[in-house]
C-alpha cells in the first residue's frame, strides 16, 4: 500500500502560542494578472493537506448568532479557519466541510454539508490570503501553518499545470525577473519624459509591472523554487516596493518613498529567512550583508 505522506494538522481553540513556529500595489486597485498565466480550468489539488478543524459547540454558535462578545484571539482563528475552509473547498472539491456541527473535514462520501468554494485560475485570486500570511501579527499559531502548507501546495500545483500548457518549465523566479527588468527599464526612462499624459500611462505600467514582480517573488519563496544564489532577486523587490512607496494615492510621483506606504520591517523579514539565494550570499560576502543589513533596517518596525 501506498504510504500517505500528507501532512497532518489539528487545530484548535487553544489561543496559546504554537512553538514550532511558521504586495499590494498602493494606487488604489490590484492589476489584473498576465492574460498568459491564466489557467483555463481551475487548479485542483489530488492530495490536500489533512486539516481537521476544531469542533463549534452549540455556545459558540449562538454566541456567534447573536454577535456576542468574543476574545480578539477567538475572532482571529475563526476568520482564519473559514479562509482554510474555503480555499480547500475550492481546490479539493470532493473534501466536504460541516459549519453546523463538528467543523470538521470529512473525507469523500460522507454526507455532510458542505462549504462552496470558488475557481482559482490563478494565485492572485488568493491575494488577500497571501497578505493575511505575510503581515501577521502573531505567526506562532498553528493555523498560519496550515495556510502557509495550503498555499505552498496550490502555487507548487499551479507551477505544474502551466508547464504541461506551456510545454516548458514555468517559473515564478524568471516571470517576476522579467516584470522587474521591464519595470526598471520603463523607470529609467521616465526621467526624460515630461508630457503629462504619457508620463501618467507609463507610471501606470512601471507599476503594474512592480506590482507582477513583487507578488512573482513572494510565490517563487512560498513554492520553495530554487533561486539564483547572486540574490539579485530581492534587489528587484524592494526596487519595486521603492517605486510603489512614492506613488500617492492619486498615481502622482513624490520624490521620495513614503515609510508609511512601504511594508514592515518584520514583514520583509518573513521573505528574508525564506530566499536560500539570498542567505547563503548574505554568509558569504560580507558588504553585501551589511548593504542588505541597511536596506532592511529602512523600513518602519512596528513601533513607527
Amino acid at each position: 500500500m501506498e504510504r500517505d505522506n500528507r501532512p497532518t494538522l489539528v487545530l484548535t481553540w487553544d489561543v496559546a502560542r504554537d512553538k514550532r513556529g511558521v504586495g499590494e500595489g498602493q494606487w488604489g486597485y490590484r492589476p489584473e494578472p498576465p492574460k498568459a498565466d491564466v489557467l483555463e480550468t481551475p487548479l485542483f489539488l489530488t492530495k490536500p493537506p489533512r486539516i481537521i478543524l476544531p469542533e463549534t459547540g452549540w455556545l459558540q454558535r449562538r454566541m456567534e448568532r447573536f454577535a456576542i462578545w468574543q476574545r480578539p484571539e477567538l475572532r482571529l482563528k475563526r476568520r482564519l479557519h473559514g479562509m482554510i475552509a474555503t480555499v480547500m473547498a475550492s481546490v479539493a472539491p470532493r473534501t466536504v466541510w460541516n459549519m453546523e456541527k463538528t467543523g470538521r473535514i470529512y473525507a469523500p462520501g460522507q454526507k455532510k454539508a458542505s462549504l462552496g468554494g470558488f475557481r482559482i485560475t490563478h494565485p492572485y485570486q488568493l491575494a488577500d490570503i497571501f497578505k493575511e500570511l505575510i503581515t501577521a501579527r502573531d505567526r506562532h499559531l498553528l493555523e498560519y501553518k496550515a495556510i502557509e502548507i495550503l498555499l505552498s501546495m496550490i502555487l507548487r500545483e499551479y507551477i505544474k499545470t502551466s508547464s504541461l500548457i506551456r510545454e516548458k518549465k514555468f517559473s515564478f523566479e524568471a516571470e517576476a525577473r522579467e516584470h522587474g527588468f521591464r519595470g526598471a527599464h520603463l523607470e529609467r526612462q521616465l526621467k526624460i519624459i515630461t508630457h503629462p499624459g504619457e508620463r501618467e500611462g507609463i507610471i501606470r505600467t512601471i507599476h503594474d509591472s512592480y506590482f507582477h514582480t513583487i507578488n512573482y517573488y513572494i510565490y517563487s519563496l512560498l513554492s520553495r523554487e530554487p533561486l539564483k544564489n547572486d540574490g539579485s532577486l530581492f534587489s528587484l523587490y524592494c526596487r519595486a516596493l521603492f517605486f510603489m512607496a512614492r506613488l500617492d494615492e492619486h498615481g502622482a510621483m513624490q520624490d521620495k518613498a513614503s515609510r508609511r506606504n512601504l511594508p514592515r520591517r518584520k514583514d520583509v523579514l518573513y521573505l528574508v529567512v525564506r530566499d536560500q539565494a539570498l542567505r547563503e550570499r548574505y554568509n558569504r560576502d560580507r558588504e553585501y550583508a551589511m548593504k542588505i543589513k541597511e536596506v532592511v533596517r529602512f523600513f518602519p518596525s512596528d513601533q513607527e
